[in-house]
């Protein structure tokens, strides 16, 4: 007889800040969307709001930003006036320092790589989850 782990569900990571509309509206979605018609769940969602992101998944999170145009591009739309910051490092230090700055709400499917801040963005990238038999 073979024995079978049970199948963990994905996890969509919510960068959440309660206080912020959008990121609120986000969270709801990602609960709305969630059970299944089967009864199950699509996936698990973990809020990160109280402990600041690591520069580790703050690299990480960039990199699953869809880019558009410069390469840095990704890093400069997951921080509130980029404008005096040069390069990637110094917006994951800032970030990583004072971290009300990181713009909020970040989706983020770890599994898919994608990460989404915009409101359709992250609503297609519900969808894709939703849609996606692992």
């Amino acid at each position: 007889m073979s024995f079978r782990p049970p199948k963990t569900l994905p996890i969509l990571s919510i960068f959440h800040n309660g206080n912020i509309k959008r990121s609120r509206t986000a969270l709801d979605l990602l609960k709305k969307r969630a059970p299944q018609k089967n009864g199950n769940d699509a996936y698990r969602i973990d809020v990160i709001d109280s402990q600041p992101p690591t520069i580790e998944q703050l690299r990480q999170v960039a990199s699953f930003l869809p880019h558009q145009g410069k390469e840095e591009s990704s890093w400069y739309s997951m921080v509130q006036h980029p404008d005096k910051l040069q390069d990637w490092s110094e917006i994951a230090q800032k970030i990583h320092e004072e971290p009300s700055l990181l713009t909020r709400p970040i989706v983020v499917d770890w599994s898919n790589g994608k990460a989404a801040i915009n409101d359709n963005d992250i609503e297609q990238l519900i969808n894709e989850r939703v849609q996606t038999k692992d």
